[in-house]
């Protein structure tokens, strides 16, 4: 999946989407296959083995005009939701009034959150949430990632995001930093924390 950050646009804007350095990545190998296409295609040698490479880039170019960003504009109070491939587009536009508040919940995937054990394991990862909360029952989700791969990430992304929006923030529970292998509770363990 990828990974969202933030990029400051104007000093009054901020998008939130895949960052910057997917779309570089992408570029700079898109070109490299497209070179090797054409060079196929002149020699005449487009063969079966040929589609492999050409697969790829049909995947890298689709990846370079994936736009799934949400901008957060302080001077007219509002966010901006656009996800789609290239000049298709869905937009979705919401007022800073409208949302209730910023969260950051926790699950466990693959595991009801009635259920009795609620322990992760290798099947049942524990994920971490950043959305928008409008109303009891409608939220938008921001993005949704691997607990022990955000390690603290979404939580300052969300904090962060409160503080330049002025939207309040609610965060069910602090991170597990067992599911990190402990070593934050032993380096806390240690110093007498």
């Amino acid at each position: 999946m990828f990974s969202y950050d933030f990029r400051l646009r104007k000093g009054e804007r901020v998008i939130y989407g895949p960052s910057i350095l997917l779309k570089v990545i992408c570029l700079f190998f898109s070109i490299l296959l497209s070179f090797g296409f054409i060079s196929v295609l002149m020699d005449g040698s487009f063969s079966i083995a040929s589609l492999i490479p050409t697969v790829i880039l049909l995947l890298l170019l689709l990846t370079l005009s994936y736009r799934d960003n949400w901008c957060f504009d302080n001077k007219e109070k509002t966010i901006k939701y656009v996800w789609g491939f290239g000049p298709f587009v869905k937009k979705l536009v919401l007022s800073y009034e409208e949302i209730k508040r910023i969260e950051v919940t926790h699950f466990i995937k693959g595991i009801p959150d009635n259920a009795a054990k609620q322990d992760p394991s290798w099947r049942h990862r524990a994920q971490v949430v950043l959305a928008l909360r409008v109303d009891e029952d409608t939220k938008y989700d921001l993005e949704i990632i691997d607990e022990k791969k955000s390690g603290g990430k979404l939580e300052r992304n969300a904090s962060w995001l409160s503080g330049f929006t002025g939207i309040s923030l609610y965060v069910d529970r602090p991170r597990n930093t067992k599911s990190l292998g402990g070593v934050e509770e032993i380096f806390f363990r240690k110093k007498g924390r």
